[in-house]
């Protein structure tokens, strides 16, 4: 990408992206992977800022694409954007495509072992940011390394690739889906119910300022747990960004993002939600859309996380 290009791509993106994608790219918890230098990290940021821009406003800026569309089978996730903008050439999320599907990296594992199952493939890494909508073919990407299924989970919704030093990365297809009811993602994909060991919240602040303050719930919430978890299985899918807003607020990761759930699994992974005043609740790997379940029991838990 030459300077000007760079330049006039960052001029067009709205601040609330270029802040959220700042959020997104953050180095947490010494699970992402340093592979550039200061320079090319600020490159990528604001690359990733001017991507995640183009999915949300049209070329001339004046009409959403690819927003959530609710349907009576449930909250429509269209599948990822391929065209490109002459005015935005920015480098893209870590993706593949498998099976006509495609996987957006989720989490990065310290020690993947028990993640890690039967070998699918291998893929190319052969998409850039110049890359034409003809190049988008079965096994392209943004990332190339041989790709696995993960240990007690459908490769339809999340595959992993391990790397050298023991890492593993999930990447999950997030995109081109259909939900309507919360089970359908915490139980048919991601089996919260039964896999779960532990639970570790932070808050919103802490959360965006990297300051680490994660606490424990003990033995003792399991029960509010539970009633949490049955509540946000029978809540239903509606896209995030149809949170309401009040008076000037813009963002509802700024003005109502309360907690960040770490649910532990047995097999190391997090299944992480942010809690959003209101009782709504949206999984980090699939922020589109969200649930809202009753005031009663999402008051219940974050009475106990604001102690």
């Amino acid at each position: 990408m030459n300077m000007e290009v760079f330049s006039h791509a960052m001029g067009e993106i709205d601040s609330a992206y270029i802040q959220e994608a700042m959020v997104y790219r953050r180095e947490r918890k010494g699970k992402t992977r340093v592979k550039w230098g200061v320079l090319a990290a600020c490159v990528c940021l604001a690359a990733t800022a001017a991507f995640s821009w183009r999915q949300s406003v049209g070329p001339e800026g004046d009409s959403p694409v690819e927003a959530v569309v609710m349907t009576e089978e449930g909250a429509v996730i269209p599948p990822l954007s391929v065209s490109l903008s002459s005015r935005a050439q920015t480098d893209m999320l870590a993706f593949f495509i498998y099976q006509g599907r495609t996987y957006t990296q989720y989490e990065w594992i310290e020690d993947g072992g028990a993640v890690v199952g039967e070998w699918l493939g291998r893929a190319t890494g052969l998409i850039d940011e110049w890359t034409p909508r003809d190049g988008y073919v079965e096994l392209a990407g943004s990332v190339s390394g041989d790709f696995y299924a993960v240990n007690g989970y459908d490769p339809s919704f999340m595959l992993c690739m391990q790397y050298e030093d023991g890492q593993v990365s999930t990447y999950i297809c997030n995109r081109g889906i259909t939900l309507q009811y919360g089970r359908e993602l915490y139980e048919d994909r991601l089996h919260l119910s039964e896999n779960w060991v532990a639970v570790e919240y932070e808050s919103r602040e802490s959360w965006y300022n990297s300051r680490g303050e994660v606490y424990a719930l003990g033995e003792e919430d399991t029960e509010l747990l539970g009633d949490f978890i049955r509540v946000l299985n029978t809540g239903v899918f509606m896209p995030t960004s149809e949170i309401p807003l009040e008076g000037e607020e813009t963002s509802v990761y700024d003005a109502k993002e309360m907690y960040h759930l770490y649910f532990r699994l047995k097999n190391g992974m997090t299944a992480e939600l942010r809690l959003f005043e209101g009782g709504y609740v949206a999984f980090e790997g699939i922020l589109d859309v969200c649930v809202q379940v009753p005031r009663e029991e999402f008051d219940a838990l974050t009475a106990r996380l604001a102690r």
